[in-house]
């Protein structure tokens, strides 16, 4: 009585899980980096971190 009818306390059941929500999460992830990009976005500072520690490589690139 304590478990879901539908066994979400089983192993198979939490790997198909975790499997279809790990999917969703990259997809919105990638669609998110995508957006960014295009917008020039530098908003995880990337960016400022070549060109602080690799400042050669941050002149060579656009």
């Amino acid at each position: 009585m304590e478990y879901p009818e539908d066994q979400f306390y089983s192993e198979k059941k939490i790997d198909e899980l975790n499997t279809e929500l790990s999917k969703e999460l990259t997809k919105k992830v990638n669609d998110i980096i995508k957006e960014r990009q295009k917008a020039n976005c530098d908003c995880l500072g990337i960016g400022r971190h070549i060109n602080a520690f690799h400042h050669d490589t941050w002149g060579k690139i656009n």
